[in-house]
């Protein structure tokens, strides 16, 4: 799943960038909704890789 314009909590001192309860919450929520179309814009393909096989050579 990808959730773009997600709000960000951002440390003035060093920048750091953390999401607050409430949005923690909402994205839970998205996750477990269970039907995946509630805020649904748009569909990408992803490229998928396994790590086994990358470490191995094999691929």
């Amino acid at each position: 799943m990808v959730v773009e314009n997600i709000p960000a909590l951002v440390s003035p001192v060093c920048g750091e960038e953390a999401i607050g309860p409430e949005t923690a919450a909402g994205l839970k929520g998205m996750r477990g909704n269970g039907d995946g179309k509630a805020g649904l814009v748009s569909r990408v393909i992803v490229p998928v890789f396994d790590y086994a096989l990358m470490i191995s050579g094999d691929v």
